[in-house]
């Protein structure tokens, strides 16, 4: 039978691997690796294969087979000590001048010696170092019987100068100039762990450094920078040590003003040093914070302080500012007071991104089924075969002897093939149970996607004092701090995006947005210092500290009343008539509204203007004119359009409240109905999300009934005959009724002073 066939070759094949070592035993030979490493066997060992490297004056090669092999050589010593020496001899040979020449250069060293002389011994030492380095990478040569004498005479003279050097370099350290070309460490004849030696002898050099100047210390600096030699304890003390140079060398210590002390602090970062304390004077920083104007949300985001100067600092109310112990124990004291922090952004442009997201499934035959159906078929014939065959062999002519024994195996094997056959069956059926018939395929649908360009800003207004308790004087001044940011949002993806990852991934979305709004923005106290020392003027007589509160107090108020005027919380603004009106004709074939802001600018609705840069109009006197948008931001749903023909500006309401109820006016061309214009009140002035970002950081708008409708997008809401919005939207699902939304002229102003900054 095949199986029987097979299973005696499978013997006679374990036979001959069973042979096979034995013959290369036989044989006497060496083996090789398909790696190309030698196996070595009982006729052919690692001394035979040092002994053929050497006859082939490959001697490289030899000293690393002894290397590898070293505890072998070690047992098996005497019978290959002649070859070992002969390798040795050879190895030696062309090494021992070199040797001796190391030898002769440090033999005749004296030390201590002038500096002069250090570069030359440390050249020599490592040259001979060097040398014997590479004469000891040959194991059998580190060994007393095969090495040179002048190696090991080489290496004891190494070992003692070694000990001089390390036993003088205190000394020679304390003394050495260190404020030459050259640091100490690059010349010294030893290597030295600069760091850990820098810190163990720095005691020794201090008081040098203590009356050096300024220059001096920078050079010290340079040739042994921070982390690299000097320590972080060695290194604080090193830069408390420069103040006081500077102070020698402008001024009295004792005498010296504010402006000479951050001068020297200044000088002292400029050079690379960061002194924690200030000899002689203590300065002081408080910073201020207004709850008032916190808990009406004039402060957006809080300032983050880092005090990298060597003051002392306290946060405190303004009330306290000046009673506090750390404000009456200083010489200096600087008040830090946030009065301004807002946020503001613009969505510059809107993308339209075509993407798939999943709609539903849809049943389809599952081709794995028909695979698993097929496998049971061919099991099943498989199975029938096998036991057709086992049956004919049974039923054959009796065999005597070895036939009788071999017809028995091939019984056996049969039945053994038969069991199996039933097993693959059984799988088969297992598998072909555990597969469904169809399978859930899924169906994308087509949409598309915003992607917003926002530029986002924030602006922070800081009023500082500098208050000189010993000079009884102070100064006041102000600074604004601004950060700005691009990001590209996501508005409307899909939940069920096939993309959504990948989409967000490459975007922010609002969240990240407002995270960057809301987070604090950081102040170094260096930069106000920096600040003061570039805008000082004569400062002021210090009055009593009730006086300089209540000072503190008034401009706290100032800043107090500019947010109130800025502030809008139930009232609107503006003013045009139909001279200012004009008519929008959008080149895809849409009407709108637009009204004149100023004489050749013209302020309409981002949807009104979406996809086109260039667009037609008329005005109320029938003049025909075009315009290109200048400006956009598709979350507040504004636009701008410069203007070939002048117009009539509008007046913008100015108030900061207006009341519910007031009557308005709206103008507008509804349904393209020119110049319409329509009544009712103000509804409600609140807060709302945008309309074409949903999701977006909402703003201020205006409700009211007045009747508006497609073609009065973008058109000015009067009252009386002042501007207080621009028609925006309105809803228009079932159930709602007259509830239209206008563009609160707060959000148009802030828009008008960002896009047209010189207006």
């Amino acid at each position: 039978m095949t199986v029987l066939r097979d299973a005696r070759q499978g013997r006679i094949v374990a036979v001959a691997a069973l042979l096979l070592p034995l013959a290369l035993l036989a044989a006497g030979c060496q083996t090789t690796a398909p790696d190309g490493a030698v196996s070595y066997t009982l006729f052919y060992d690692q001394g035979d294969h040092l002994r053929a490297l050497s006859k082939e004056e490959k001697y490289e090669e030899a000293a690393e087979v002894y290397a590898e092999h070293k505890s072998f050589f070690e047992s098996s010593e005497d019978k290959y000590a002649p070859d070992l020496q002969q390798l040795s001899e050879h190895l030696n040979q062309p090494r021992k001048s070199a040797l001796e020449a190391a030898y002769d250069s440090i033999a005749a060293m004296t030390w201590p010696v002038p500096e002069a002389e250090w570069e030359h011994i440390r050249k020599a030492r490592a040259e001979a170092e060097a040398e014997l380095k590479a004469y000891d990478q040959y194991d059998i040569l580190t060994e007393a019987a095969y090495r040179l004498p002048i190696a090991s005479r080489l290496t004891s003279r190494l070992a003692e100068i070694t000990h001089e050097f390390e036993g003088s370099a205190p000394v020679v350290f304390a003394a050495y100039d260190h404020f030459g070309e050259r640091s100490f460490f690059d010349l010294y004849p030893l290597e030295l762990d600069a760091p850990a030696f820098m810190t163990g002898e720095f005691a020794g050099i201090r008081d040098g450094l203590a009356s050096a100047s300024t220059e001096n210390l920078a050079q010290f600096l340079r040739l042994y920078p921070k982390d690299d030699v000097l320590e972080e304890e060695t290194y604080k003390q090193v830069s408390n040590l420069y103040i006081p140079a500077y102070l020698r060398e402008t001024a009295k210590p004792g005498d010296a003003d504010l402006r000479t002390i951050l001068g020297a602090i200044k000088s002292a970062e400029d050079r690379g040093f960061t002194p924690s304390e200030v000899p002689g004077t203590k300065v002081g920083f408080i910073e201020v914070t207004s709850k008032t104007l916190l808990k009406h949300g004039q402060i957006e985001f809080p300032a983050e302080i880092e005090i990298d100067m060597p003051f002392d600092a306290v946060k405190a109310d303004l009330d306290e500012a000046l009673s506090v112990p750390l404000a009456e124990s200083v010489d200096y004291l600087i008040v830090f007071d946030v009065v301004l922090a807002k946020t503001s952004r613009r969505v510059t442009a809107v993308d339209k991104i075509s993407s798939t997201f999943l709609a539903g499934y849809h049943q389809e035959p599952n081709p794995a089924y028909e695979v698993a159906r097929l496998k049971v078929a061919e099991a099943q014939s498989d199975l029938t075969s096998m036991q057709l065959q086992n049956a004919g062999s049974s039923s054959g002519p009796y065999y005597s002897g070895g036939a009788a024994l071999l017809g028995a195996l091939g019984e056996l094997l049969g039945g053994f093939a038969v069991i199996a056959a039933r097993s693959e069956l059984r799988e088969a059926f297992e598998e072909l149970n555990n597969t469904p018939r169809t399978v859930k395929v899924p169906d994308y649908a087509d949409y598309k996607f915003d992607k917003a360009r926002v530029k986002a800003s924030k602006v922070m207004t800081v009023n500082y004092y500098v208050i000189d308790r010993r000079g009884n004087a102070y100064f006041k001044s102000t600074f604004d701090v601004i950060e700005k940011r691009d990001f590209s949002v996501v508005y409307k993806l899909h939940d069920k995006d096939r993309n959504r990852l990948k989409h967000l991934a490459d975007a922010h979305t609002e969240k990240d947005v407002a995270d960057w709004e809301e987070a604090p923005v950081s102040v170094k106290l260096s930069q106000l210092v920096d600040h003061y020392l570039a805008n000082e003027t004569i400062s002021k007589e210090l009055p009593d500290l009730a006086a300089l509160r209540e000072e503190m107090l008034r401009d706290k108020n100032i800043a107090l009343a500019k947010a109130q005027t800025e502030t809008f919380d139930a009232r609107p603004l503006n003013d045009p008539r139909f001279d200012s009106v004009v008519v929008i004709y959008n080149p895809e074939g849409s009407l709108g509204s637009g009204f004149f802001i100023r004489s050749d600018v013209v302020l309409t609705n981002w949807h009104v203007i979406e996809g086109v840069q260039y667009v037609e109009m008329k005005m109320y006197d029938g003049q025909e004119t075009f315009g290109k948008v200048i400006a956009s931001d598709a979350r507040l749903d504004l636009a701008l359009i410069k203007v070939q023909t002048r117009g009539k500006p509008v007046k913008f309401y100015m108030e900061n409240t207006i009341d519910l109820g007031h009557a308005l006016e709206i103008i507008g061309h509804p349904l393209g109905l020119e110049y319409s214009i329509t009544r009712g009140v103000v509804s409600a002035v609140r807060y709302y999300t945008s309309v074409n970002l949903p999701g977006a950081k909402e703003f201020l708008m205006i409700q009211t009934d007045a009747a508006t409708s497609p073609g009065n997008s973008g058109g000015p809401w009067f009252l009386g005959d002042e501007v207080v919005a621009i028609t925006s939207w309105g809803r228009v699902d079932e159930g709602s009724e007259n509830l239209n939304f206008g563009v609160h002229y707060s959000e148009v102003l802030k828009f008008l002073k960002e896009a047209l900054p010189t207006s």
